[in-house]
């Protein structure tokens, strides 16, 4: 099976989320630096109706989301080394196979031992508004008040109530 590097910001920087979402313990974890980019939020609000009814159903009305746009600052994150079921889970979890909200993207980004490597990571489509831009160096992995509480019963709840859901929207347009 192939494998893919893959530049995990936000939520996916973290060791402990990525392995909730993709249902294993993942690879790699090295840190690693994206230049070129600014780190934006997104509010509930800047998300399509699709996804931002699932959202609200699991978050509520706080839910933000972290994305990024080309310009001149850096982000730091992760590198992990995903296969292909990783990266579908991934792709189910951000909604990219059946919504027009996110995308994966090509990037360059610099390892913490100073190599240059080609990944992919996830961003909103460019048409989505951004509410605020932050730091991309310095900032909490997890925006959201409920995954702030790692390991909790609510936060595995969450987590659980938020695959059914993906689930539920996926079923209603597989002939899509």
């Amino acid at each position: 099976m192939a494998k893919v590097f893959f530049f995990g910001y936000g939520a996916y920087k973290d060791y402990y989320r990525l392995a909730e979402i993709i249902g294993k313990n993942p690879e790699g974890g090295e840190g690693a630096l994206l230049e070129g980019f600014d780190l934006g939020v997104q509010n509930i609000d800047n998300i399509p109706k699709e996804p931002r009814e699932i959202l609200l159903k699991v978050w509520g009305n706080n839910f933000q989301a972290y994305t990024m746009k080309r310009g001149t600052g850096f982000i730091q994150g992760r590198v992990w080394l995903l296969d292909e079921e990783d990266l579908e889970k991934i792709k189910e979890w951000e909604f990219i196979n059946k919504s027009n909200w996110r995308e994966l993207t090509n990037v360059t980004i610099k390892t913490s031992d100073g190599k240059t490597i080609s990944a992919i990571t996830d961003k909103s489509r460019d048409q989505y508004e951004i509410d605020q831009f932050v730091d991309g160096l310095n900032y909490e992995s997890n925006l959201n008040l409920e995954g702030k509480k790692y390991h909790s019963e609510d936060d595995e709840y969450k987590i659980e109530l938020m695959r059914k859901e993906i689930k539920e929207y996926y079923g209603q347009y597989a002939n899509v």
